[in-house]
């Protein structure tokens, strides 16, 4: 600030007699600052599904998806570029990084079969992460992501998976406690692991 604007400023300042409360201030601009964002996202969404019919925050979570997916759904060719399912060809297939790398860590002292050691077991429809045919034991790598996790996601029963949108985090949870029940009604043991987002655990694999 250069010296006249300074003395124009104080000049001014000193003319001022009210009280300026930042605090009520402050709340009154975030106050209209929310109500901003809420009005033009409810425009955006509205404008969104009249011309391309996709739900912009159900279906997508980025502009490139939205994007991605108007021009699929509305104007890309039949049959002239192949989409790949968002979990690839063979879901059931998959397996977590962190998963194989616990397993590995775990299979220093015991003999477990895993993706990276001899492959994944299969007991009926359930593909286990690991498994030791001497105790019978089943290792699960519970992810929070795909997994559902009560301590990640509060409102479990309300938020929808992303990339599973038929289910909210609640379901995927009860599942994967239902999974469990029927692999020890089978006589198997089964020890899991839970990975929650903000846990030592975390920090723990990335060192694995």
């Amino acid at each position: 600030m250069t010296s006249s604007a300074r003395a124009a400023f104080y000049a001014w300042y000193e003319k001022q007699q009210g009280v300026f409360d930042f605090q009520h201030e402050f709340l009154i601009y975030c106050i209209s600052d929310v109500d901003i964002l809420q009005r033009c996202c409810g425009q955006f969404r509205q404008l969104i599904k009249a011309l391309v019919k996709v739900e912009p925050f159900g279906e997508a979570i980025t502009f490139a998806s939205t994007a991605n997916l108007a021009y699929r759904r509305g104007f890309m060719p039949r049959d002239s570029i192949a989409i790949i399912p968002n979990l690839g060809y063979h879901p059931a297939r998959q397996f977590s990084l962190k998963a194989s790398r616990w397993l590995s860590w775990l299979g220093r002292d015991l003999p477990i079969q895993h993706a990276w050691n001899g492959g994944e077991v299969q007991f009926g429809n359930f593909t286990v992460d690991g498994y030791d045919e001497n105790t019978r034991t089943i290792y699960e790598f519970y992810g929070w992501y795909w997994h559902g996790c009560p301590i990640c996601f509060p409102d479990l029963a309300t938020e929808i998976h992303p990339h599973r949108s038929q289910y909210t985090y609640q379901s995927l949870y009860e599942l994967t406690l239902a999974r469990e029940f029927k692999l020890k009604e089978q006589g198997f043991q089964v020890v899991n692991t839970i990975l929650t987002s903000n846990s030592k655990k975390t920090q723990f694999f990335k060192i694995l």
